[in-house]
């Protein structure tokens, strides 16, 4: 460039001064060596990337547990939702025919106790806690116009339903014909 810089006026008041540009310095071996080597990437800059990616990687992992776990309870909340649909069908399958005595499926009853059903993965009712994935624990009032039932769905089957380690409840009414 060959254009002058105006840094202003001097002391004496006799006009600004120009100043000539400065050339610029011409490169020299050692410049030329470093711009070479700006073109890979040097240890410390490998082993620093390599350090924050293994952190991420590390991060990553340890939330992985958590979500999976996660995961399979929802699944089974989910299922023993659906469970607990069924049994609630079932019973009103019981209080709107008169002549049933017992629920047609789970073979329940509208009354006054508590009833305890195994059941496998599929909703199948299962003779005993030996196969069951999850129990069933049926209250219900057996009062006569309507019946107030409560289903609690516990998993694993085989656990007490008071120290399972997963539960669904839900309540209904059922009124009867």
């Amino acid at each position: 460039m060959n254009t002058l810089t105006h840094c202003g006026t001097p002391k004496n008041g006799t006009g600004p001064f120009i100043v000539p540009p400065v050339p610029s310095p011409r490169p020299c071996f050692i410049h030329r060596l470093r711009s070479r080597s700006q073109k890979a990437f040097s240890l410390v800059e490998l082993t620093l990337a390599m350090g924050v990616s293994s952190f991420c990687l590390l991060s990553i992992l340890g939330v992985l547990p958590v979500g999976l776990a996660s995961n399979q309870n929802s699944r089974e909340r989910t299922a023993a939702a659906s469970l607990a649909r069924g049994i609630v069908a079932d019973l009103r399958a019981l209080a709107q025919t008169a002549s049933l005595t017992s629920s047609p499926q789970y073979a329940l009853q509208l009354s006054e106790d508590s009833s305890k059903v195994y059941l496998a993965e599929d909703g199948t009712k299962l003779p005993d806690k030996e196969n069951a994935r999850y129990l069933a624990t049926v209250t219900t009032n057996g009062a006569s116009p309507t019946a107030f039932v409560n289903i609690r769905i516990t998993w694993p089957g085989a656990a007490k339903a008071d120290e399972a380690p997963g539960f669904y409840e839900t309540a209904t009414a059922i009124g009867r014909n």
